[in-house]
């Protein structure tokens, strides 16, 4: 870890300074234009085709999905149905790093990493990062910018309530 910055929480994206070429971020509300409070982030492929982001699924659980650009009007598509939230994609198209808070999680939200397998047209099975990452407290939105060999990670591990603490490593 080279540096660390507090910011507030309903900002925390504003820390993350990724090259276009690792593509975008943004929190779901700006990204959606929605007026309700989604507590979700949303990351855009660098040609702008394809989506990654958190929802709340009708039972209550947070599940990442993903949409595609067609002719200018994204269409929808869910690939998993598991609580998880936070979605990055490495330049590959393939490796995904989501936050969730569920079974194999040190506590509160965990990194997790998990890669697409073209041949089954399935993911395979996520894999806790470990610390330092995660911590008993919530860790969460990994994001490595291949181009910089930059990463970032937001966590609120002894922040005072509605801070976080953005963490940038060398990759």
């Amino acid at each position: 870890i080279i540096d660390s910055i507090v910011i507030d929480k309903g900002r925390f994206l504003e820390a993350y300074k990724i090259s276009p070429e690792s593509g975008k971020l943004f929190m779901y509300n700006d990204f959606f234009q929605n007026e309700a409070e989604v507590e979700a982030t949303v990351y855009e492929t660098e040609l702008g085709n394809k989506i990654y982001y958190g929802e709340r699924q009708p039972d209550g659980k947070l599940s990442i999905l993903s949409r595609n650009k067609m002719q200018g009007e994204w269409g929808k598509g869910i690939n998993d149905s598991i609580n998880a939230n936070y979605p990055y994609v490495l330049t590959d198209g393939i490796t995904i790093y989501y936050a969730a808070d569920g079974e194999n999680s040190i506590g509160g939200y965990d990194i997790f990493v998990t890669r697409y397998n073209t041949n089954t047209n399935t993911y395979l099975t996520p894999e806790n990062v470990g610390m330092p990452f995660n911590s008993p407290y919530n860790d969460y939105m990994f994001v490595i910018d291949e181009y910089n060999n930059l990463g970032w990670f937001a966590s609120d591990r002894y922040q005072p309530e509605g801070k976080v603490c953005i963490y940038v490593f060398l990759s």
